[in-house]
């Protein structure tokens, strides 16, 4: 995690509030042989996505070493 100075969008207010802004980077978990990560990870065994992520309350949904889906779908526009 990597620390910026930043602002965010207060949705209460609507108005910008100076705050910190952090990195979240995100790498594939392959898992072993049977794992339900197994499949895709043969095909796709590295990769990242990187976020900047200024708003407190978004940040807080990521955890240092926790795993998440990530579900990539097409839409409309």
């Amino acid at each position: 995690v990597s620390l910026f100075q930043g602002s965010y969008l207060d949705a209460t207010t609507g108005k910008w509030v100076p705050g910190v802004c952090e990195e979240v980077v995100l790498t594939p978990v392959s898992g072993g042989p049977g794992s339900e990560n197994a499949k895709w990870s043969a095909a796709t065994p590295s990769g990242e996505m990187k976020f900047v992520i200024s708003n407190p309350a978004a940040l807080n949904h990521f955890k240092v070493g926790e795993s998440y889906f990530l579900d990539i779908s097409p839409t409309s526009t």
